[in-house]
């Protein structure tokens, strides 16, 4: 009953997620989405590729929307707690970010790319406690084989 209710969400929450996506493309390719984030670089990159169907592009959004909250949330801790154990490390983010932002109002996305210790902070702290280890999927409705080993309709493997 469980996995029901699980699937049951999954596909309400995909054809939610279908829903805006074709008002995504629509405004694409009408020329009205000013938008620059990561759906819409998806989007317009697909324009010139049929090899992705909307399920395709569905399946990626809720991989980002999903999965990208709480690694985010859980790196983001753990960078933090090591903050909290680490005096210079500490101060030499701050340092870096005020260098970095000085008195800026607003963020500029290429500032980013001055954030090199901050960057290589995040990266260590993905290295030793990556957020998840494990992936699940549901193949599908047909046999699939995966590395050799038959997998039947609508099983759920989990891969680390």
């Amino acid at each position: 009953a469980w996995y029901q209710r699980r699937v049951r969400g999954a596909d309400y929450l995909r054809s939610l997620m279908a829903e805006r996506l074709q008002g995504r493309f629509d405004s694409i390719a009408a020329g009205t989405d000013t938008t620059n984030d990561i759906l819409s670089y998806i989007i317009r990159a697909n324009q010139f590729s049929d090899k992705l169907t909307m399920e395709d592009v569905v399946d990626d959004f809720f991989v980002f929307l999903i999965a990208g909250m709480e690694t985010t949330a859980i790196t983001m801790s753990i960078l933090l707690w090591y903050m909290l154990k680490d005096n210079e490390m500490t101060k030499k983010l701050m340092d870096e970010v005020n260098l970095v932002f000085g008195d800026k109002k607003d963020l500029e996305f290429e500032d980013l790319n001055n954030l090199v210790y901050l960057e290589q902070c995040i990266k260590e702290v993905l290295r030793l406690h990556a957020p998840s280890r494990i992936s699940f999927r549901i193949s599908p409705d047909k046999p699939a084989t995966v590395d050799g080993i038959e997998l039947p309709p609508g099983s759920s493997p989990n891969f680390s």
